[in-house]
């Protein structure tokens, strides 16, 4: 890490223990401590398994925390920020934050991740707005829940980025770059999601993936092959949205299913009539 992103407290508090489970128990705690001045959010999160299921920390592994980390906030504003980088930052320290629960909104920002961040089955209770960041390595967010909302925007992936499983409640992906395969298998898509101006160089995986909401890939362009698949058992049109795409080799079904004016969910039918799947670009 460079001195900046060393001398945050809140990476402190993630890299305080050499164990990797100790620093999930003591993480997650310590949120679930900071949420406990505000009663309703605090019973709002407890209807979350995954809250309802963290350790209580003792006053004693507080107070040594706090001892340890005396600048980390003992209280948060109802609608704080947790702000893990600000200003232009580089850091180059593999970060595993896997498993850990942010119990209110965290905020990353101009940051160059020189190694590979994780935040595998990681909980974003209040949302995560990540802004003009570069992932040199990738970034595995597998089965990641990103709570309310989600934004990558204007965002580099030089490496591989994997999203499966991961869990969408409104995310924003305008202007990002996925120079490698995006990885979006079977995740979860509720509410409004846009893909808007992004670039996908490598391969876009969206196989089995389960559209509740929608999906705005308006201005999006793809230069790989891509593969869309609905998982939901009913038959209603995919919400899914290309006006303006650009895909670097249209498939024949897929341009005479636009001249035609079909809709997507329709010609996902068409083209597979078990499993309504529609793949773009080079086989």
């Amino acid at each position: 890490m460079t001195s900046a992103a060393e001398e945050n407290l809140w990476w402190r508090l993630a890299r305080f223990s050499r164990s990797r489970g100790k620093n999930i128990r003591l993480w997650n705690g310590y949120h679930k401590y900071l949420l406990g001045s505000f009663l309703f959010d605090y019973h709002s999160q407890m209807e979350n398994p995954r809250f309802a299921d963290i350790m209580d920390l003792s006053d004693a592994k507080i107070h040594n925390i706090q001892t340890k980390i005396p600048d980390l906030p003992k209280e948060l504003e109802r609608h704080g920020a947790i702000v893990l980088t600000e200003g232009f930052t580089k850091i180059k320290t593999r970060l595993e934050l896997n498993g850990f629960y942010f119990a209110f909104r965290v905020v990353i920002q101009n940051t160059r991740f020189k190694s590979l961040l994780t935040l595998s089955h990681a909980q974003f209770a209040a949302g995560l707005m990540a802004y003009d960041c570069v992932f040199k390595e990738g970034l595995n967010a597998t089965a990641a829940n990103f709570g309310p909302f989600t934004t990558f925007s204007e965002c580099r992936f030089i490496g591989y980025a994997s999203f499966d499983f991961a869990t969408f409640d409104r995310s924003r992906f305008s202007k990002a770059l996925f120079k490698e395969t995006a990885y979006f298998y079977a995740s979860i898509f509720n509410a409004s999601n846009t893909f808007n101006d992004a670039i996908f160089k490598g391969k876009a995986d969206f196989g089995n993936a389960t559209v509740d909401g929608q999906i705005n890939f308006g201005k999006a362009t793809f230069c790989d092959r891509a593969s869309f698949d609905d998982a939901r058992p009913d038959r209603s049109a995919a919400l899914l949205s290309f006006n303006a795409s650009e895909f670097c080799k249209h498939p024949q079904g897929f341009l005479a299913a636009s001249c035609m004016k079909i809709p997507i969910g329709r010609v996902l039918n068409y083209q597979t009539p078990r499993r309504r799947r529609l793949y773009l670009g080079i086989s």
